[in-house]
């Protein structure tokens, strides 16, 4: 064994062959991995620029339709009349207070009383219903129930009619209630 080691002795010239050659294989690895990611970001970035200025270029473009359009005037909308007032009753419709009208309806409502139907009038602010009662006590003290309603302004007991062909000949009844206009 001898006593001295060994000496490394190199002469060749330091050019980029020699560094690429003499370079551990990982490290080149992530170089060229480096170098890939930097490329990839520019293409992206030169990708999201070019769609920039494409946005850019359509938001000029609809700001200028913006403006030219501010300066002529717009024409007024003419709605004949026909369609104007279904429109209106359309809207009257669906104003209506139905969850106060029934609430008011089912607080009324006893449950020996049997509702057969209700119809709302908007233009009326009355609502028609039907509904039966065994006797005629009931049927009264239902309608003076509805009367007691704050939201009620005026019940009235249209017509009534005891049913022959029921085996318990229930008394059938049509009553109308207007309710206090809401204000808009």
């Amino acid at each position: 064994m001898s006593q001295f080691a060994a000496l490394h002795i190199d002469f060749a010239p330091r050019t980029l062959r020699y560094w690429l050659l003499s370079t551990p294989l990982w490290v080149t690895f992530l170089g060229v991995l480096g170098l890939v990611m930097i490329l990839t970001a520019l293409v992206i970035d030169l990708d999201v620029a070019n769609q920039s200025q494409v946005l850019n270029d359509a938001l000029l473009q609809a700001d200028k339709l913006q403006k030219a359009r501010r300066g002529t005037p717009a024409r007024p909308l003419v709605i004949p009349e026909a369609r104007a007032l279904r429109i209106n009753a359309a809207i009257q419709q669906l104003n209506l207070p139905w969850s106060d009208v029934f609430d008011a309806i089912e607080d009324a409502t006893p449950k020996n009383i049997a509702l057969v139907s209700i119809e709302p009038d908007a233009k009326k602010q009355t609502i028609k219903g039907q509904a039966e009662a065994l006797t005629s006590d009931d049927m009264i003290e239902y309608v003076e129930r509805l009367k007691k309603q704050s939201l009620f302004v005026n019940v009235l007991l249209l017509k009534h009619e005891v049913n022959q062909q029921d085996p318990y000949k229930p008394y059938r009844f049509d009553f109308e209630a207007q309710w206090k206009a809401t204000p808009p």
